[in-house]
């Protein structure tokens, strides 16, 4: 069983920690730019359903990114918290190839 940890500007009440405490940093740092204005709202994205496809050599992925994060001007953030970021890390970032993932 994980740790969580109560919000309060969350749609979901409490935050899983998938490590000791980098998601407590993060939803920390959420609930204050709530209250300073820069974020309206955020949820940790765990189990959720919400995925990314990506390719990794030729060969179709899935990841799901940490939290999803509303700022205030209501532009949707996906928020990822990597401790170190290896080549597969990157290959998320990339566009899919035309046709690819479909």
């Amino acid at each position: 069983m994980r740790p969580c940890f109560s919000t309060r500007y969350s749609h979901i009440n409490q935050v899983a920690a998938d490590t000791q405490t980098w998601e407590q940093s993060a939803a920390f740092r959420l609930e204050q730019a709530v209250l300073h204005g820069a974020v309206k709202f955020y949820v940790r994205n765990d189990g959720l359903g919400f995925s990314i496809p990506y390719e990794y050599y030729g060969v179709p992925h899935h990841y799901e990114p940490d939290f999803l994060v509303r700022l205030a001007n209501d532009v949707t953030l996906l928020v990822e918290i990597k401790g170190w970021e290896d080549d597969q890390d990157r290959a998320k970032h990339k566009p899919p190839a035309a046709g690819a993932m479909q």
